[in-house]
């Protein structure tokens, strides 16, 4: 696949002070380290369900498998499609005036279709990477059971900081599978 993050996030699933809160700090001395917890246990939460928890804009680059097919944009859910363009050989981008396109936008799979006229454009059919999306998606409030597995998340970090040996390695605890599997999208 070929995404990538060009903005974004804005904001945390959770702030510092609810984690410090779960953890039972009252000091400011690891808000750095706290603050990364955060981060690791909400991108971790994202690669597990396939689902973006913050809005996010993304760049996804593809190409349609016929004149026809649809496109599904990954990491759900849309918030909009900015730009849809093609993208020559020599990496050139062409205008979007001839591209025709509309979306089926759902909570799990957001869609985007080639006008039923004209289909994609040649030019996108003839090289891989031939189509260019660039679009937001995330959720503007999170799901609480969300919010619960990065707490769970970002607790289990801070005590479990050194993992030296495999006889001390502790596993992602079981309540966070169970919290994030109803969010979850197969992706093959």
């Amino acid at each position: 696949m070929n995404l990538k993050v060009i903005e974004g996030p804005v904001k945390e699933v959770i702030t510092l002070e609810e984690a410090k809160s779960h953890l039972r700090i009252d000091g400011d001395d690891e808000d750095s380290l706290i603050s990364s917890y955060i981060q690791a246990a909400r991108e971790y939460a994202e690669i597990f369900t396939g689902r973006s928890f913050v809005e996010k804009t993304y760049e996804y680059i593809t190409n349609p498998k016929e004149k026809y097919a649809y496109l599904e944009l990954p990491m759900p859910p849309l918030v909009e499609v900015l730009e849809v363009s093609i993208v020559q050989n020599n990496n050139a981008k062409l205008l979007n005036e001839n591209i025709d396109y509309y979306i089926l936008k759902g909570y799990d799979e957001s869609l985007v279709y080639p006008s039923l006229e004209r289909g994609w454009p040649k030019e996108s059919l003839e090289r891989t990477g031939g189509i260019k999306i660039k679009y937001r998606a995330g959720y503007s409030e999170s799901p609480m059971a969300v919010k619960q597995a990065i707490l769970i998340l970002v607790a289990h970090f801070y005590e479990n900081r050194e993992n030296l040996t495999t006889k001390d390695y502790k596993e992602i605890p079981f309540g966070v599978s169970s919290l994030l599997r109803p969010f979850w999208i197969p992706r093959w």
